[in-house]
Parts: structure tokens; C-alpha cells; sequence
């Protein structure tokens, strides 16, 4: 990993925990999600727990990449910076590399804390943490995550960088990653059960997704693409 590369992803890093109103405006959704989905798991009295645990943690990992992804690039175009960007001594690999990963790297940090006070609480609630989910389930789950995460920041980049408006980019975001975006929320409603067999299709198919994902990046992250001011 280039030193430009971990100065880009650092310097992104702080410019995104400089946004204290986005920052909030996360922690208030996570922690209502986590609520709701504690709520839930004690009103089936354990049944599914796990399908409801693991869809909170795929909610979470998407959270980051879909609505602070949208803004890396798009902010930098409207900024004029840009162009300023690219004309420094490093790769357009490197640059566009390290925004990514900050972004990523935010997304598990945010997943991670979800994570524990999920295990806080449900170790609190008599009989809930044995149901919650079997060995390899649980790494299952946590191969997913990780993919998830890269999948979502990957797509998420090319829409920034295609686009004027975070809006728009995360609507591409969402509609792309769509049959993904679909099992998540079917398994934090119940409507898919959480088992070894879904896990291996979902890791399966979200490699293939993220294998063609990159492809498209490096075909469509040009340097003319990204400075390109469309109506």
C-alpha cells in the first residue's frame, strides 16, 4: 500500500469526521435500528434472531458507503478541486483508491460498534445470545459484511464520479446494488431466514458483483469522466 495512497484515505478521513451533522444524523439512525431490531428479536422470543441480527449489520455497512460515498467526489467536482486533484504526482488509482478506502474504513468502524452493542444487549437478554447464530453462520455473515462494504463503496465511487448531485449518485448506488439492498432488507424483516446455504450464495454472488464492479470502475473513472461538468 503506496504512502500517497494512506495520505488520501487519511486526509479523507478527517475531512469526513469534520461533518458533524452527518455524523449524528448516522448514530441516530443506527441506534434506531438497533432498537427497533432488539425489539423485535424479543417479541419473536428468539426465533430468527440471527436473520434479524444480520440484516442490522448489512443495514449498517451500507449505511456509509450509500450516503457519505455519494458526496467524496461530487463535493470535489462543485469545488473545482478536482481538476487540481488530478494533476498531482500520483495515480488516479492511488487518488481514487484512498477516498475509497476511508470510506470503507468508516463503514466497519460504524458496523463494528452496531455489532457490540448488539452482543452488549442480547448478552443482557436471559436466552437470546445462544439463538442468535451458529459458528459459521456468524463467519458467514462476517465474510459477507466485509464484501458488502467494498461492494457498496465501489458502486457508490463509480456513481459519485459520473454524477453532479450526491443525490443522484446515491440513487445509482441503490439501484445497481438493488438485489443485494433486496436480501438485506428481507432478512432484517424475516422474510429470509439466515442460513449456511443463503450465506454461501450471497458471498458467491456479491464476489462476482464486486469482481465486475472494479472492472467498470477503471473503464469508467476516466480523467475526462471525473472533471466533466454536465448539465
Amino acid at each position: 500500500m503506496s504512502e500517497h495512497l494512506l495520505r488520501v484515505a487519511r486526509l479523507q478521513w478527517q475531512s469526513i469526521l469534520r461533518n458533524r451533522v452527518l455524523l449524528v444524523t448516522h448514530a441516530m439512525a443506527l441506534f434506531t435500528l438497533l432498537t427497533l431490531t432488539l425489539n423485535r428479536i424479543i417479541q419473536t422470543a428468539g426465533e430468527d434472531a440471527a436473520g434479524l441480527a444480520g440484516g442490522l449489520l448489512l443495514i449498517a455497512v451500507c449505511g456509509t458507503p450509500v450516503s457519505v460515498g455519494a458526496h467524496v467526489l461530487v463535493h470535489e467536482r462543485s469545488r473545482g478541486t478536482l481538476e487540481a486533484l488530478l494533476l498531482l504526482p500520483i495515480s488516479k488509482v492511488d487518488l481514487l483508491t484512498g477516498k475509497a478506502l476511508a470510506i470503507y474504513g468508516i463503514a466497519l468502524v460504524e458496523t463494528a460498534a452496531v455489532a457490540l452493542a448488539l452482543l452488549l444487549a442480547l448478552w443482557l437478554l436471559p436466552g437470546q445470545s445462544a439463538a442468535l447464530w451458529s459458528w459459521p453462520v456468524a463467519s458467514g455473515l462476517l465474510l459477507l459484511v466485509l464484501l458488502l462494504g467494498c461492494l457498496l463503496t465501489a458502486v457508490v465511487m463509480v456513481a459519485s464520479g459520473r454524477t453532479t448531485d450526491p443525490q443522484t449518485a446515491s440513487s445509482m448506488a441503490l439501484l445497481v446494488s438493488g438485489p443485494m439492498m433486496a436480501v438485506v432488507i428481507g432478512l432484517w424483516f424475516g422474510l429470509l431466514l439466515l442460513r449456511p446455504a443463503l450465506l454461501v450464495l450471497l458471498v458467491m454472488g456479491t464476489t462476482l458483483l464486486l469482481f465486475v464492479t472494479l472492472r467498470v470502475a477503471l473503464a469508467m473513472l476516466t480523467d475526462e469522466a471525473l472533471v466533466a461538468r454536465r448539465n
